[in-house]
């Protein structure tokens, strides 16, 4: 599969490090993208390339252009990389790739569990899901991470509540339990996943699958739960 390159139309920050990137598309063409699938990014630094993989949070159906989500650290070839991208600048990318596949009504209940900017793929499972009419699957996503202000894209979250088969519960592991007030009609748990909160989130739901994206160490950490909780790997994927 060869890389195309696509111009570099705006960015917008979401949090001091992290930044959502549009880029142009053909006039009136959409990506082509199933739920779940991500494209794959090359830099060049030096002379030298190398890639990284992300997933657009655009709604798969969104027509002349594409947004991905990119959070920035400190030292790194890739972030370096996306630091140095103007406006106007055409960028590799090429895919899709990925494998989940998925179909309406499949399953009675989607638990999502990511962390940071695992939230990516959820996005665009659930833009599909609740833009899709004939769709009756109920989505849970268990949304982790260190603060309130780390919460990326909570506005666009927060409008999903308004749709009968969506929920969401924020999850923040590093916050003084003495001094926190939530946001009025958030559900939110001040202490890590852990396998008790699986346990309850995944009673009595019927067909379910698992969908999980976050760090190697997060995504270990809630295989290990479910494991112990006897669930399989046809019970749960891995972004």
């Amino acid at each position: 599969m060869v890389y195309r390159s696509f111009q570099l139309e705006s960015v917008s920050r979401l949090s001091p490090d992290t930044s959502v990137y549009r880029f142009t598309l053909p006039k009136g063409s959409c990506l082509g993208l199933t739920p779940g699938q991500h494209l794959i990014l090359r830099g060049n630094l030096n002379g030298k390339s190398f890639t990284r993989q992300y997933t657009p949070i655009s709604e798969l159906t969104k027509a002349g252009s594409f947004d991905v989500m990119i959070k920035l650290y400190p030292s790194g070839k890739m972030s370096n990389y996306v630091r140095s991208w103007k406006e106007g600048d055409k960028i590799d990318w090429r895919g899709p790739f990925g494998s989940l596949l998925y179909k309406p009504n499949t399953y009675t209940h989607l638990l999502m569990v990511a962390c940071g900017t695992g939230i990516a793929p959820m996005v665009q499972v659930i833009q599909h899901v609740l833009s899709t009419a004939e769709d009756e699957t109920f989505l849970r996503l268990v949304y982790s991470n260190k603060t309130k202000e780390d919460i990326l894209m909570k506005t666009m979250i927060d409008s999903w509540k308004s749709y009968w088969n969506f929920t969401v519960k924020y999850v923040l592991t590093q916050v003084d339990k003495s001094n926190f007030t939530p946001h009025y009609g958030d559900d939110v748990q001040l202490e890590r996943i852990n396998k008790d909160l699986l346990i309850k989130e995944l009673e009595s739901q019927g067909k379910q699958k698992v969908l999980i994206c976050g760090t190697k160490p997060f995504e270990r950490d809630i295989i290990k739960f479910l494991k112990q909780l006897n669930y399989s790997e046809n019970n749960y994927f891995k972004f």
